[in-house]
């Protein structure tokens, strides 16, 4: 029976078990760099399509630059991980195979001991027998060496494991979120008749290098009344809290005391608005029940002040007039198990999106398969097709709107 190289067996022995995760990270690692290169591809398609600034050119070249090293990156690791796993799991067959060869050899020596004698039969078994344990021997030999040198060709693959280990999955996180996210911010205004008022803002990173972001102000639901401290958990306030969401532009999401202080809204959004220099021909709005009550308000109220509208399950008909809506773009979202005919249900829906089109407006409404508690979340997260068949979700939407 043949002796198999102690190293060849601690390999076997340490490395098989783990093909499987091997094999999974390597997957988990590309796809999580794939994302990042999709991730850059999304910056740049906002920047190109949403954004009026000086640096726009550098910034676009920049995030080009940034793809073709994921690429590149991808490239290599598929390549050399997918390779290394190749060569351990062959390395690991020869093993196995080595193994099988004892066995044999182990099986042809048990016919010997078993017919030790002057029989002719016994005889010519032990003389097949240790004829088979001959040539195992020799197959044996020739199949260790190949395994030695199969492990010793694996080791010259190490760099593509150290690699490995230093891009882990959190570090994908962490690009990914480098790229992608922004601050998050919770902070007080108070507005020139001494209302304050709690506001959450989102400024996406890259603020520092592009100028005229967009800019939407959210308005929350009555869900989230001024009383609820946990008020910054629902809604799009909530997704975007907990990165779900990674918006391309400036988001305002006050914590409203009274839906119908228009004035306290509007000197919130004009404050951050210049703040951070936002392009004012893309200040968007969107608001859920309460939230798209008052959305359709705040456009009655200041007309000519923003790019487009997003109310999602409400609706108010007698704030829709020719003034306000003439040139307006509302992309209104509603529950099919809202029912009834009051201000949030989406037949009204409906009719305030008709008559948006009757001034002159260009109203649409997209119906979603559920209630009217869960409607904001699903709107925000979903791509959906456009009338004229593309693809697009929400707020890139209205971040690339102009007001007219």
């Amino acid at each position: 029976m043949g002796v198999i190289d102690p190293e060849l067996v601690r390999f076997k022995a340490q490395v098989s078990p783990a093909i499987g995760s091997m094999n999974a990270a390597c997957s988990s690692i590309t796809n999580g760099i794939k994302e990042l290169s999709s991730s850059a591809n999304s910056v740049q398609s906002c920047v190109e399509n949403s954004y009026d600034s000086a640096n726009k050119s550098s910034v676009l070249s920049n995030l080009g630059r940034v793809n073709e090293i994921y690429n590149k990156i991808v490239t290599s690791i598929e390549s050399d991980l997918t390779s290394f796993i190749s060569g351990a799991e062959n390395v690991i067959s020869k093993v196995e195979y080595l193994d099988t060869i004892n066995a044999e050899i182990a099986e042809q020596q048990n016919i010997i001991n078993n017919n030790q004698g002057e029989e002719k039969e016994q005889v010519a078994a032990v003389l097949a027998a240790s004829n088979i344990i001959t040539q195992k021997n020799e197959l044996f030999n020739t199949k260790h060496e190949e395994a030695k040198k199969a492990l010793s060709a694996l080791k010259a693959m190490d760099g593509s494991v150290s690699f490995c280990q230093e891009f882990s999955t959190s570090n994908y996180e962490s690009l990914k979120g480098s790229l992608e996210y922004g601050t998050f911010e919770q902070r007080t205004f108070t507005s020139s008749t001494g209302e304050t008022i709690d506001y959450c803002i989102y400024i996406p990173d890259y603020k520092k290098e592009v100028d005229k972001l967009p800019c939407l102000l959210y308005l929350h639901g009555s869900t989230s009344s001024y009383s609820d401290p946990g008020w910054s958990k629902y809604g799009l306030t909530g997704l975007i809290k907990n990165q779900d969401i990674t918006p391309s532009g400036i988001v305002i999401m006050p914590h409203i005391k009274d839906h119908k202080d228009t004035q306290t809204l509007k000197e919130l959004t004009d404050y951050v608005v210049s703040e951070y220099n936002c392009d004012t021909d893309k200040i968007s709005i969107s608001g859920h029940s309460s939230g798209a009550i008052a959305t359709y308000r705040m456009i009655n109220t200041y007309p000519d002040y923003f790019s487009c509208a997003v109310p999602i399950s409400g609706s108010n008909l007698g704030s829709i007039n020719e003034e306000a809506f003439g040139n307006m773009k509302v992309w209104a979202f509603g529950g099919s198990e809202e029912g009834g005919d009051g201000a949030t249900s989406t037949t009204i829906g409906q009719y305030a999106v008709n008559n948006v089109n009757s001034v002159g407006g260009k109203g649409r409404l997209t119906v979603l398969g559920c209630g009217h508690a869960a409607t904001d979340e699903r709107t925000f997260e979903k791509e959906y097709e456009s009338p004229d068949g593309t693809k697009e979700y929400v707020i890139e939407w209205m971040f690339e709107q102009t007001k007219a």
